[in-house]
């Protein structure tokens, strides 16, 4: 497991903890997996990929499959002529051309809503990891990395995992803590209290407030 400095939230100590500091850890790749956003959210990317761009790529690449059974036949036919055969393959050609150009589009369409479904479902989280921690008094949050977890968050997603890896290698760059006793009387982990708290809002009602926060987040990085 790996341990990261998530927030410091200056509010009330707790007397047995060193320095009187309240300290707490949440496994953000299992809330993030686990939360409805998550799953509305992969779900219509999922949907959104059976719009024109799925379509016209499906088209395409049937045409293709067809002009390549089309040559082939007659290609294999003595009877045929060359000039022919050649006409056929220009068709399957210029097909092609289109079908990869189609699959460049596709790519590119996937990593955005990839990339955006991450982000936005990152951002509830956070957002949720802060409410939580200034209600009860918490004055630094460790973000808890689980790899196992981190491996099942986005699945199929090729992007949006190109993604998640990353940020997983950069928090533990920024790692200051790599082990915490699970018994410990100075540290509590609301993975739990964080994730019952995300589970029953709705996307629509997070959109503004996750737009701000990533605004902010943005704001805050080194020009």
């Amino acid at each position: 497991m790996i341990a990261a400095l998530f927030a410091i939230n200056g509010s009330s100590a707790q007397e047995s903890a060193p320095a009187n500091i309240r300290v707490a850890v949440v496994n953000v790749a299992a809330v993030y997996s686990r939360s409805d956003i998550y799953m509305k959210l992969k779900a219509d990317m999922l949907k959104n990929l059976e719009t024109d761009i799925g379509t016209k790529f499906k088209e395409l690449k049937e045409e293709y499959d067809r002009e390549a059974e089309a040559e082939e036949t007659l290609r294999l036919n003595p009877n045929v002529a060359p000039e022919t055969v050649e006409e056929a393959r220009r068709r399957i050609s210029i097909i092609k051309e289109k079908l990869e150009a189609a699959r460049e589009v596709q790519k590119q369409y996937v990593s955005k809503l990839s990339r955006t479904m991450f982000t936005d479902v990152l951002a509830a989280v956070h957002i949720v990891i802060d409410e939580e921690a200034k209600k009860a008094g918490y004055d630094i949050v460790l973000k808890l990395v689980e790899l196992d977890d981190a491996n099942q968050t986005i699945g199929e997603d090729a992007e949006a995992t190109a993604v998640m890896e990353a940020e997983f290698a950069a928090m533990s760059q920024q790692a200051t803590v790599l082990y915490f006793g699970e018994n410990s009387k100075y540290v509590t982990d609301i993975t739990n209290i964080v994730e019952e708290s995300l589970r029953p809002r709705k996307y629509e009602d997070m959109k503004q407030k996750i737009r701000d926060y990533k605004q902010r987040q943005k704001q805050k990085k080194p020009r």
